[in-house]
């Protein structure tokens, strides 16, 4: 059985699944080089990955796309045409050459003003909006308005979503789930719609199904547990009155996922509306959390603390702006001194610090309200569980993450690596083949719950080493090295910074060791070369890879394994400062020989130095995604102060003459 999973909206991508294992997961901003890509408007990108994967597109069973939120589907994709399935199997074809059916769950489903986001990106103008939109749609460049368009998403898929209209706080929740919500049938199928797919001239069936529903899909299908409770929490496209865009309570249970209720937390708007004002793009919320361990939560107050009817109910609708003035206020009544907001060059001001961390302290207090509401929930319903999966783009919140773990009811906390939009064709691809098909949960899950090295084979292929270093001959001196890790270790023993690029690219945002920089932790003054290296801002931290068999000893307060970064824990060694935050935390990734050849550089180094534990990140410079390709790694290396570049077992650095007319 092999599922296609799509997404249209940003961060789109693409998954393929065989039998409820992933084969492929890659997302379009690694190949078309823009920072959250939108849209699927390049039916090449689609051949490409069923040609990287040996799959022909006549073997694919059904299509499984998630609703975007706000975005709607941009395409012009000739071999791609998707529609609506409709009570009455008559279509209206709304625009261009994909063509969408009206549901049964009417027009009111159908938001049509979601063209107007092609019309934002070639109008005149530069407002902050279209800028946020062409950075995500480089496409405009060379494809004319009148190629593209824009599909409606749905919004409303009935059921349990009926419950919206009806505002409710955090606390009265658990009143409002029935007792007999697991095994209903009816709850479990409610979250999709029937779409028809033509894919490269051939009809497949398939499903739209809820954004949410995907997260929740990809944390619980990707934990290995065959029970356990699900938060999905997102910026959403928040407006008053829609809260429940941005997530909600689920529970797995075998194949099945059911929604429980719509949580209506907007924590996760407020925190990204938080960074905007003190100077970050709308993409900060990463930078806004790094920021938070310089400043003291003074500003922290309870009264913000719950979802949207809570904060209506106490006036404090448009809650960011509230929460600006109220620190102001406070801000002045503590004699603080006074610095504009906006300017990102300020931002380690005592003021912008302390309100960085007041704001962490929101969010933190926000969720871990909202996971003990769920456990209530789960004792209601008769399915208490250890395990809470979190999923949604504000599940990149590390220590939120590690709050839950260590504070809350749920021991197990589980969070993929794609929890934000990357990872929402998979979770689409796993809703339609277990909730919907009802196919059971794969029995030996390794495939699925351990590697997150789901990206293109080809692209790193010995054609494709080839090919980039004759593109870059004489300006690069390539070594062919039989024990790569060893001398990567002697590279970093020298206090070199190195790549390391290997197999098939990591998903999600995080550097999970396959496209990575690397230096050595015990000398501190690596945190601002790495960060210049990268061209990023001097204070942003970084993060540890370390042995799973050695973290316990090194870290404490965060889960082992913790395979994806995505917790935090205390340091307990002060043999690694440039991994030390500066609250004295480190965001850690473990490793065990099921990661690759990194394991092995890992486990040298801590041969060499009695030190388990390397500095990695993201291999990419400012604004870009992570590398894809070895063209790309190249590149980097000529244009900036990396010292050393391996890709598979080859050592590559910049030949003499090429480094000094760089004036490096």
């Amino acid at each position: 059985m092999i599922v296609l999973g799509l997404n249209f909206g940003h961060d789109a991508g693409i998954s393929i699944i065989k039998d409820g294992v992933i084969l492929t997961h890659i997302v379009r901003e690694r190949i078309n080089r823009a920072k959250h890509a939108l849209g699927l408007e390049d039916s090449s990108f689609l051949t490409q990955v069923f040609n990287d994967c040996a799959i022909d597109p006549a073997s694919v069973d059904y299509v499984a796309v998630t609703s975007t939120q706000g975005h709607g589907m941009i395409g012009a994709i000739n071999d791609l045409e998707i529609q609506y399935a409709h009570s009455t199997n008559t279509s209206i074809e709304i625009s261009g050459k994909l063509k969408l059916l009206y549901s049964s769950v009417g027009d009111k489903a159908v938001n049509e003003t979601e063209e107007g986001v092609l019309d934002l990106i070639y109008s005149s103008g530069d407002t902050p909006i279209q800028k946020y939109l062409r950075g995500m749609f480089p496409a405009y460049k060379a494809v004319k308005r009148d190629e593209l368009y824009v599909e409606p998403c749905v919004h409303n898929f009935g059921a349990i979503e009926s419950r919206c209209d009806k505002p409710i706080g955090l606390d009265e929740i658990n009143a409002s789930v029935p007792k007999d919500v697991i095994g209903n049938e009816e709850l479990s199928r409610s979250l999709h719609l029937p779409i028809v797919a033509s894919l490269f001239g051939r009809t497949v069936p398939g499903c739209l199904i809820q954004h949410h529903a995907c997260h929740a899909s990809v944390a619980y299908y990707s934990s290995k547990q065959k029970h356990a409770a699900i938060l999905s929490h997102d910026g959403g496209s928040y407006e008053e009155g829609n809260s429940h865009k941005c997530g909600m309570f689920y529970y797995g249970k075998e194949q099945k996922i059911y929604p429980l209720a719509p949580h209506n937390i907007t924590v996760g708007v407020f925190y990204d509306l938080v960074g905007v004002h003190l100077g970050f793009d709308f993409w900060g919320a990463g930078k806004l959390m790094g920021l938070s361990s310089y400043g003291k939560p003074r500003f922290f107050d309870r009264k913000f603390v719950g979802n949207d009817h809570d904060l209506s109910q106490r006036g404090l609708t448009h809650a960011a702006d509230k929460w600006i003035s109220h620190c102001e206020k406070l801000a002045n009544e503590m004699g603080y001194e006074f610095l504009k907001l906006g300017d990102p060059r300020l931002v380690l001001n005592r003021f912008i610090v302390d309100i960085a961390s007041s704001t962490q302290k929101i969010f933190e207090e926000t969720v871990l309200k909202a996971c003990e509401v769920l456990y209530d929930i789960t004792v209601k319903i008769g399915e208490v569980t250890p395990t809470v999966c979190l999923s949604g783009g504000t599940a990149l919140n590390c220590p939120t993450n590690s709050r839950v773990f260590n504070e809350s009811r749920f021991k197990n906390v589980f969070v993929p690596p794609a929890c934000d939009d990357s990872g929402l064709s998979t979770g689409a691809a796993f809703f339609l083949y277990h909730n919907l098909l009802g196919f059971p949960l794969v029995e030996e899950q390794k495939e699925i719950a351990v590697s997150p090295y789901y990206g293109l084979r080809n692209s790193y292929s010995k054609e494709a080493l080839e090919e980039a270093y004759e593109e870059y001959q004489g300006r690069v001196c390539v070594e062919y090295i039989t024990d790569a890790a060893k001398r990567a270790v002697e590279d970093l023993m020298e206090n070199k910074i190195i790549a390391w690029f290997e197999g098939a690219s990591e998903v999600g945002p995080r550097a999970l060791g396959h496209r990575s920089l690397l230096a050595d932790p015990r000398q501190a003054k690596n945190w601002r070369r790495m960060n210049k290296v990268k061209g990023r801002e001097h204070w942003r931290p970084f993060a540890p890879i370390v042995l799973e068999e050695k973290a316990a000893s090194w870290f404490r307060g965060t889960p082992v394994p913790s395979p994806y970064m995505l917790f935090t824990g205390d340091v307990t060694d002060p043999r690694i400062p440039a991994v030390t935050h500066v609250d004295g935390t480190a965001r850690i990734q473990t490793l065990n020989s099921e990661n690759g050849k990194i394991y092995s550089v890992v486990k040298e180094f801590y041969k060499k130095t009695d030190v388990p534990v390397i500095l990695n990140t993201s291999f990419n410079g400012p604004g870009e995604p992570i590398v894809e390709t070895p063209k790309e790694a190249f590149n980097f290396l000529v244009s900036t102060n990396l010292d050393v570049l391996y890709i598979e077992g080859v050592r590559i650095t910049r030949s003499k003459g090429d480094g000094e007319a760089l004036g490096l």
